[in-house]
């Protein structure tokens, strides 16, 4: 993956790259990526490990679960907790955070 195709989402994020920088930010490019991207660009690279991952299909199911997560927060249709599933698949969600937080520290 990487910047240079012709995909209209990536051009909208080097614009704000360009934007910020002309401005006086400076901060890295990969600050600018999409959550969904981040993920993809560590299991591409194969640096899951680095989150405490041993494979990358368990990396993929459980970090995949967090974009969705991270979706339904941005655009909220509904609350998160309907049920009692629903609590407790936030919480296993709220764990995983955590656990790559611990890994990256």
């Amino acid at each position: 993956m990487t910047f240079s195709t012709a995909n209209q989402k990536y051009e909208k994020v080097k614009e704000r790259y360009r934007a910020d920088k002309a401005k006086g930010v400076d901060v890295p490019l990969v600050e600018y990526l999409y959550f969904s991207d981040l993920i993809k660009v560590i299991h591409i690279r194969k640096r899951f490990d680095d989150l405490g991952y041993q494979n990358g299909r368990k990396y993929k199911k459980e970090l995949g679960a967090l974009v969705s997560l991270r979706d339904i927060v941005a655009h909220p249709t509904r609350s998160l907790i309907t049920d009692l599933e629903s609590c407790k698949k936030l919480w296993q969600r709220i764990d995983l955070v955590e656990s790559a937080l611990l890994h990256l520290r």
